[in-house]
């Protein structure tokens, strides 16, 4: 029996996995040990399968994700999407009203694997830069004929995503906003998304790791920012770089090294010695 059979390792991208579009090497170098050693290495992650093209190309070992902050699994095995849930069609019209009344808001329109564009902005720009993302610019009438897992809004700061969530607390709607945020060309970027109510990391880990068949007591997860909170409290054991905020390093039980040097690495590091024990 190897070390890490039957277990789930649950890793977000930004600022855990990767910092400034970097992979530090030892991450790359334990992961292959867990998997190696009989471990299911998964992303949590807020992208779309898209935007990872970068970290699939670096890390070969990825055998299932979560993708769109729990609103899709998908298995790399078996080259398919295995659930998937979408925005109700009567909550396009937040995304239309954000359009109108924020025109300086970019949204991006996240539908199966593929991103449009519905408003473009500078921030948008750096966005489909920074994660190496094909995306297309739709019209409304375009939007409106697909189903939609997400609708990401692109801030220039988090006083805007406040506005939006102002504009939006009066209007009836069964859609869960959530803030994230990714760091790249020397600034945190800030990132508002609307995504089906009932609908988390948390939820997507959940649901994966009952398809797996995890056992209690082997299920792990890593993460560094708001939207991982709820992943990490149902993880059996959880793990949060040293610079992730003061909330998010009180829910987990150890705190690694910071990003740019390995925390990936050092949370594995950490597995491995519960393991032998």
């Amino acid at each position: 029996m190897k070390l890490f059979d039957g277990c789930l390792l649950c890793c977000d991208i930004d600022g855990t996995l990767i910092s400034n579009g970097v992979i530090p090497k030892e991450n790359m170098e334990k992961i292959k040990f867990f998997a190696e050693n009989g471990g299911i290495f998964a992303l949590a992650t807020g992208r779309n399968k898209c935007a990872v093209s970068s970290v699939e190309e670096r890390i070969s070992d990825i055998s299932k994700a979560v993708f769109l902050n729990g609103g899709m699994i998908y298995d790399y095995e078996e080259e398919k999407t295995v659930y998937d849930a979408t925005l109700p069609k009567e909550d396009y019209n937040l995304i239309y009203g954000i359009k109108e009344h924020f025109p300086e808001i970019g949204i991006e329109i996240h539908f199966g694997s593929d991103i449009a564009v519905y408003n473009r902005t500078p921030e948008t720009d750096d966005h489909e830069f920074y994660e190496g993302m094909p995306t297309v610019v739709f019209t409304k009438e375009q939007v409106e004929n697909i189903k939609i897992n997400k609708a990401l809004y692109t801030l220039y700061d988090r006083k805007n995503g406040e506005k939006i969530k102002q504009f939006i607390a009066g209007m009836p709607h069964s859609s869960r906003f959530v803030d994230t945020s990714a760091e790249f060309a020397g600034r945190e970027r800030p990132y508002l998304e609307q995504i089906p109510f009932g609908i988390s990391k948390a939820d997507g880990v959940k649901k994966l790791a009952e398809i797996l068949k995890i056992k209690r007591g082997n299920l792990f997860a890593i993460g560094d920012y708001y939207n991982d909170l709820e992943m990490l409290k149902s993880a059996d054991i959880s793990a949060a770089p040293c610079g992730s905020p003061k909330e998010i390093k009180d829910a987990v039980d150890y705190i690694t090294r910071d990003v740019e040097n390995g925390s990936v690495a050092d949370f594995i590091d950490y597995l491995i010695k519960l393991r032998r024990k």
